[in-house]
């Protein structure tokens, strides 16, 4: 039984870091190293015809695409996310092997970000402050389920999350913070220990990538060092399974 991973080199960082998470699943399962071939492209926009040429091989059982796609302020966000998702699609239906799409996108975080600074602001219940978002701006249908999730995740943890904020931002209190870091920190703090199906260097990275885009020129080191710490440090494995 053999299975490929082919993945986007472009954000490599993050996209590494699917990758291993990946063959540490295939590990899980029992599949040796050599069950499991990669398979690199330059960006997300490549992936969907390298997963096809690796389906129509017959060699693997499955075809798993990872990669990522960073918001900017151009439409080239939704063509280049819809053409990678539309595309692996099709490569699952032209060769009938199952290809899965594990293209994460920054979008849901910055979507989450915006109702859990409003929250902050507001004082709002977090399901009225979701409503009163949802009503204001545009959000993907697909996407909804998913900020929500994460919205909600983040306040119903918020007095362990902003607990461990308080012991690992140095010389800063919560209430010193700007709005914007203080947020990106908690969703970032949910991320790293109570949202398992995103691997820590990925839920760090997406948290630096939003600060530097949303915060002054000092948040993406700030809000790096202070995630690092926590990951880190012991008391993220208690607290993730508490």
């Amino acid at each position: 039984m053999r299975f490929c991973i082919v993945a986007a080199r472009f954000n490599g960082e993050i996209t590494g870091s699917l990758v291993q998470g990946a063959q540490a699943f295939f590990k899980s399962r029992g599949l040796p190293k050599s069950s499991v071939q990669v398979r690199w492209v330059p960006g997300a926009f490549e992936l969907p015809v390298e997963a096809l040429r690796m389906a129509k091989t017959g060699r693997y059982r499955a075809v798993v695409a990872v990669g990522c796609i960073l918001e900017g302020e151009t439409p080239h966000f939704a063509f280049l996310s819809q053409a990678a998702l539309q595309g692996l699609v099709m490569a699952g239906v032209l060769s009938g092997v199952p290809v899965t799409c594990g293209v994460i996108t920054a979008r849901e975080w910055k979507q989450a970000i915006k109702v859990l600074y409003q929250l902050d602001v507001t004082k709002d219940p977090p399901g009225e402050g979701m409503k009163n978002f949802l009503r204001h701006h545009r959000v993907a249908e697909e996407s909804r389920l998913f900020v929500a999730a994460l919205v909600e995740g983040t306040t119903s943890h918020l007095k362990e999350i902003d607990q461990l904020l308080s012991k690992y931002a140095t010389n800063w209190s919560l209430s010193r913070m700007a709005v914007v870091d203080r947020n990106i920190l908690r969703l970032g703090t949910y991320e790293l220990l109570f949202g398992s199906e995103t691997p820590p260097k990925v839920a760090i990275n997406e948290a630096v990538e939003l600060a530097k885009r949303f915060g002054d020129v000092e948040s993406g080191k700030f809000v790096n060092g202070v995630l690092d710490s926590i990951h880190k440090a012991p008391a993220s494995g208690e607290a993730s399974s508490s």
